[in-house]
């Protein structure tokens, strides 16, 4: 089965937004995909915020549960992809893991989109955690189209 991570700042925004996005996209698109996330400055066992479960309330998705975890030698070794929020976030797991440096990707670059970086909401209104949310899920729609075609293979 393939195994895939999201890796952000604190795992309470954008990365558990991107795992439960992708537990929901694989699912509908019947692909056999394990999905986790990490923060590479986690707070163990800290809720998602309370914006990100808000704003997933908006694609029928209940976050509630989420607890953060922090990226370890473990979760590198265990995943068959990484994909980062932002370059630093790469260029850190890079510079602490370059064993991994064949399957750490900004989410962004892989997807066929312009190398940029997807905008931390901590912090913002609802409304910027609905828009990173759904830029999130757009880019996570193409990596369920690669898996599907073959393209991303274990």
């Amino acid at each position: 089965m393939l195994k895939i991570l999201f890796v952000c700042t604190g795992n309470t925004c954008r990365s558990p937004m991107a795992e439960y996005l992708a537990k929901n996209i694989f699912a509908k698109n019947n692909l056999s995909v394990q999905v986790t996330s990490a923060g590479i400055a986690a707070n163990i066992s800290s809720s998602a915020s309370e914006n990100a479960i808000a704003a997933m309330k908006n694609f029928g998705i209940d976050i509630s549960n989420h607890k953060s975890q922090l990226i370890s030698q473990k979760l590198i070794d265990e995943n068959d992809f990484i994909f980062t929020m932002t370059n630093g976030h790469k260029n850190f797991l890079l510079a602490n893991f370059p064993n991994a440096a064949d399957k750490i990707f900004t989410l962004a670059s892989f997807s066929d989109n312009p190398n940029y970086d997807i905008i931390d909401p901590f912090g913002g209104d609802i409304e910027i955690y609905k828009k990173c949310a759904t830029e999130i899920s757009a880019l996570i729609e193409i990596i369920a189209a690669k898996i599907k075609s073959g393209g991303i293979v274990k």
